[in-house]
């Protein structure tokens, strides 16, 4: 693990700075170009298994600095076993990238604590559900049962389950343009930035909406906005409308609802009933820079005052839920 898997790190390290902007393909031969550069912040991670019982002082190593490159490398070292536990708990991706950052960050601040060495994986992902910050006075002890604060997280595999089902009724048939498919990858990237409040509010409004135009009703249009980075727009639709129309309408409300809430970019889900009470979707992504218009101005106060567009509640919602009140 400590040699031959932190040295196909660092050899991936140089393979990527080597050939810089990469495409990649997906099983629908759909594409997407990676700048190696152009990502931020990256981290490094072996996960490992053995056919044969470690001893206990080897699974206590939990990360590698790598100084044989061009700067230090941190590496997390994290068996295979507590790799898909963390999966399972942390669930989003977004999720388990602020895991490893803020697990680098406690890792690296405490290197001299020697009880971290007695600590299991289990209790990095109690201590981070607690609070991301490091240092937290009020949650770094390390004597507090932080195993048990994840077994006391609520479950969240229906949640997961539904929100899957909704992604993939917005995948695109093969063979089309390839700047749908980059709207599409765009898309999914976004929904994979959601925490688990994120997701929780994007099935909410799905289900509200999908349930109105089942029932034949539509009200107004449902909506949402992740912080300032982006807005979700779920608007309900008749099946008599025609392609042109759902769509044209479509922008239109994800173009207003950007611009209201003064966003660079904006989902829009347009929702209307199949055949045999199925939901059928139309989605559209934009993103441009936000720049003040008095035309949109009026379309804005327009769609308020047909009663289309309704004030948004500003909500405060715990990231991490516990069954016992904790």
């Amino acid at each position: 693990v400590l040699k031959k898997g932190t040295k196909q790190i660092r050899g991936d390290i140089d393979f990527f700075r080597s050939y810089r902007d990469m495409d990649f393909e997906n099983l629908r031969d759909q594409t997407l170009e990676i700048d190696f550069d152009s990502v931020k912040t990256k981290h490094y991670v072996v996960i490992y298994n053995s056919r044969y019982p470690m001893p206990a002082e080897c699974l206590a190593e939990k990360h590698h600095i790598s100084l044989s490159t061009v700067k230090s490398v941190f590496i997390h070292l994290i068996h295979a076993y507590n790799w898909s536990f963390v999966c399972r708990y942390l669930v989003t991706p977004m999720e388990i990238i602020e895991y490893l950052d803020w697990r680098e960050r406690f890792l690296n601040y405490y290197k001299d604590k020697p009880e971290l060495k007695e600590k299991s994986e289990k209790w990095l992902v109690g201590r981070f559900v607690g609070s991301p910050k490091v240092p937290e006075p009020d949650y770094d002890d390390f004597h507090k049962d932080y195993e048990g604060w994840v077994d006391a997280l609520e479950g969240r595999e229906r949640e997961n389950l539904k929100f899957k089902g909704i992604v993939q009724t917005l995948a695109p048939p093969n063979n089309i343009p390839q700047q749908f498919n980059r709207e599409y990858h765009k898309t999914l990237l976004e929904l994979a930035l959601l925490d688990r409040t994120g997701r929780k509010a994007f099935i909410e409004r799905y289900d509200l909406v999908g349930r109105k135009v089942l029932d034949g009703v539509y009200d107004c249009v449902y909506r949402f906005s992740e912080g300032t980075k982006v807005g979700f727009v779920f608007c309900p639709a008749t099946s008599d409308l025609d392609e042109r129309q759902r769509l044209n309408g479509l922008r239109h409300f994800t173009y207003a609802h950007k611009y209201e809430h003064k966003l660079n970019k904006c989902i829009g889900l347009y929702i209307y009933p199949g055949q045999n009470g199925k939901l059928l979707v139309d989605w559209h992504y934009t993103k441009e820079r936000w720049e003040k218009s008095y035309e949109w101005d009026q379309v804005v106060k327009e769609l308020y005052r047909k009663g289309i567009f309704l004030p948004l509640k500003k909500q405060r919602i715990p990231r991490y839920k516990f069954r016992d009140g904790q």
